[in-house]
């Protein structure tokens, strides 16, 4: 059975990049805290509707 470090020592990493710490997003104690890939604001229609018509285009040529 593999250990933790040799899965580590397995991965495709740059050697500059070997033995660094990954970098944690800090939690601040806020009123309102967003994560950090989240976003308050709604995406805009014709763009809601674009991905929409796209996926109906892709969805079309699927072999179930």
């Amino acid at each position: 059975m593999s250990t933790a470090q040799d899965r580590i020592d397995a991965l495709p990493l740059r050697p500059e990049l070997r033995g660094k710490s990954p970098y944690g997003a800090p939690q601040l104690d806020v009123p309102v805290r967003l994560n950090t890939n989240e976003n308050p604001y709604p995406l805009p229609e014709p763009l809601v509707a674009r991905i929409a018509e796209r996926v109906r285009e892709a969805a079309r040529d699927l072999n179930r």
